[in-house]
């Protein structure tokens, strides 16, 4: 063969090499429409798609049919605003500001996806089911429309618990996407089921999720966007269940209230029914949408700040270390704050007591193995340093805003956020709890 040949069949070859590739962002393809969808509360194990067999989904099965799943996805806090804010900044809670589901709000430094959207000439949109993601934190920022008109049931007595159905989010939904499918847009569609309360079990709840999920995606199929569009489905945290001692979440930072399920549905379902075990976290929803190209934020000195990658890149990094944290405790009870790492198999939990565990080996988390892996406790506590740093005592709410809030019903308080307190381990006391998230 000659050299001419040769060099035609290697650009041969690199043309069908490039025109395989995955693209590493949605937006790649410009004018894609780009759907997010959370099902709040919802734990990846209790989901057929995850293995789970005592109920049935199949609108989300089907939805799993078609789409890309993630294994192994964790979120930064087990509170819904704090995680909605990570997916959409790309940031974790300490760059982004938010810290609790009261008191915070978003940095004003701080660009959200739908910011960036709205610049590259996208419409954009979204509609809640819970009071938590009001307008006021600022989570709304760059959205053209935001759907959060919740009324306060006298019968619910926490913020978090305010909600509406999440069929009539879905009504909004639809009626917003319908008047914009003609253009780009990006719409974020939020509901609350399963969250408490229940109606009537945890596992009814998902249920009715799923029946609200088959109208949404029947409705997107009616209307042609389905087919073109790139779908993102997750949750934004798990729920204990009891697994630790904790029924809901919010307090203690165990499997069951970090891994959440994960999938995303491609353009003309492109890589369907495959299934990427690497783990992954929440933050790498932002730069799967869009490049991100942005500056970080400037924290506390020796601060780590850790960079989402994308999701449909995961498989090529599997070298991460997924951190999360919750100051839920120390805020609601004066009990310790918690910080967990997670890398490979190995959860490592900052705590009083610490605790290591072997995720392969003990998924459930019944058997804290610190003392017989002492090298790798020492390697993952060192790790988690400079994340526990950055993230350190935020100021508290002012004890005005705190009578604001318990005039809403939530049951807050101003607790000192000190952190040169001994405070007990929330482990220790979970029993005397009633999460609020």
């Amino acid at each position: 063969m000659t050299r001419v040949r040769v060099a035609k069949v290697v650009v041969l070859v690199l043309i069908a090499f490039t025109a395989c590739r995955r693209s590493e962002h949605l937006l790649e393809n410009k004018g894609t429409p780009v759907i997010l969808i959370t099902i709040d509360t919802l734990r990846s194990d209790h989901l057929p798609a995850y293995g789970y067999t005592k109920i049935e989904t199949p609108a989300i099965d089907q939805f799993r049919a078609n789409s890309i799943l993630y294994e192994s996805a964790y979120s930064h806090c087990p509170l819904t605003l704090v995680s909605h804010a990570s997916m959409f900044t790309g940031m974790l809670p300490a760059e982004h500001g938010i810290r609790d589901n009261i008191g915070y709000t978003l940095n004003p430094k701080t660009k959200t996806i739908a910011e960036l959207l709205k610049a590259k000439g996208y419409a954009t949109g979204g509609a809640v089911s819970a009071i938590v993601l009001r307008s006021e934190t600022g989570i709304s920022r760059g959205f053209d429309f935001w759907s959060d008109d919740i009324d306060l049931d006298p019968n619910f007595l926490s913020l978090g618990r305010a909600q509406r159905s999440g069929d009539e989010t879905r009504e909004i939904a639809q009626k917003w996407i319908g008047e914009h499918k003609s253009q780009p847009f990006f719409f974020f569609f939020h509901i609350y089921e399963p969250h408490t309360p229940y109606e009537p079990t945890y596992d009814a709840d998902i249920v009715t999720a799923d029946a609200i999920m088959g109208r949404f995606f029947n409705f997107l199929r009616q209307e042609g966007i389905y087919d073109k569009a790139a779908i993102i489905l997750l949750s934004d945290h798990g729920e204990g269940l009891g697994d630790h001692g904790e029924d809901e979440h919010g307090i203690l930072l165990y499997r069951e209230a970090l891994q959440v399920p994960l999938m995303i549905k491609l353009p003309k379902e492109r890589e369907h029914g495959t299934s990427v075990k690497t783990p992954v976290e929440l933050i790498d929803v932002f730069p799967t949408i869009l490049k991100d190209s942005r500056p970080r934020l400037s924290g506390q000195r020796g601060a780590a700040v850790l960079h989402g990658q994308s999701l449909l890149a995961a498989d090529r990094n599997s070298d991460r270390q997924i951190y999360s944290e919750t100051y839920y405790p120390r805020f609601h009870f004066g009990w310790s704050d918690l910080h967990s790492m997670i890398a490979s198999t190995n959860h490592y939990i900052h705590a009083p007591k610490p605790e290591l565990y072997d995720l392969q080996n003990d998924p459930m988390e019944r058997k804290n193995v610190l003392q017989e892996s002492r090298r790798t406790y020492v390697a993952m506590r060192d790790a988690i340093g400079p994340f526990i740093k950055g993230a350190e005592a935020p100021k508290a709410i002012n004890p005005e805003q705190a009578q604001q809030l318990a005039a809403l019903g939530y049951i807050g308080s101003t607790v000192s956020t000190s952190s040169n307190a001994v405070l007990p381990d929330p482990k220790d006391n979970i029993g005397l709890s009633h999460t609020i998230g």
